[in-house]
């Protein structure tokens, strides 16, 4: 039976040396977060959400207590388990989008496919399925160079749920977006949370966002307040 808790965090820390000093990126925190919701980190910057993510995402490792995600113990996994866990059980989607410019919409989708082993006609299928269904069809075959910013951020939503992932990590998935595109963004992780029952943890400092969050964290010096 799947657990109704997608990320568990117990008593997490990661701390790095800059300056001559030690920086408590993340402190001591403990969560629990779950399927089927957004959850909002929020905080100034500095204060740990981003790092926050990365954890969560085997993108950094701890520097001491468990991260949970999925039901893995991450830091049990070496790099190339660590590196085939991302792909099949986390959808990442980048404030910055990080498309790869010289293919098209759809095959930019397709590529996490590609990568999984899917043949071909399977994944332009089921790649195709989802830029329709995010509004992206009459943009399939076009170049990132030619896209909106909202229309790059849906190419980067669809790329990041094309292998179906039980969790999807948003770093400020709104903040280059204009209000309309913002709004889209949200209203199409609000659906991936509640209609397809994913755990979506979103670092942002979008007021729409966090209105429309069904938890908020608040982050502060590496500690959630």
């Amino acid at each position: 039976m799947t657990s109704a808790v997608a990320v568990r965090l117990a008593n997490v820390s990661r701390h790095f040396e800059a300056g001559g000093g030690l920086v408590r990126a993340v402190d001591g925190v403990s969560l629990s977060l779950p399927r089927g919701a957004i959850t909002a980190l929020i905080g100034p910057s500095g204060s740990g959400k981003t790092t926050l993510l990365s954890l969560v995402g085997g993108l950094l490792p701890v520097t001491a207590g468990v991260v949970e995600t999925d039901g893995i113990d991450l830091g049990t996994l070496d790099q190339a388990a660590l590196t085939a866990f991302r792909l099949h059980h986390l959808g990442i989607v980048f404030q910055a989008f990080h498309l790869i410019d010289a293919l098209t919409v759809a095959e930019n989708v397709e590529l996490p496919l590609t990568l999984a082993g899917v043949r071909r006609p399977d994944a332009r299928r089921r790649a195709l399925a989802l830029v329709e269904r995010l509004g992206l069809a009459a943009r399939a075959d076009v170049l990132p160079r030619v896209l909106s910013g909202g229309e790059k951020q849906r190419t980067a939503l669809a790329r990041a749920l094309v292998l179906d992932p039980p969790v999807v990590l948003a770093d400020e998935p709104t903040g280059s977006l204009d209000a309309a595109a913002g709004e889209d963004v949200i209203t199409l992780l609000q659906t991936e949370a509640t209609a397809h029952g994913r755990a979506v943890i979103a670092a942002s400092h979008d007021p729409r966002l966090l209105a429309r969050a069904d938890r908020v964290v608040a982050m502060s010096f590496g500690r959630v307040v």
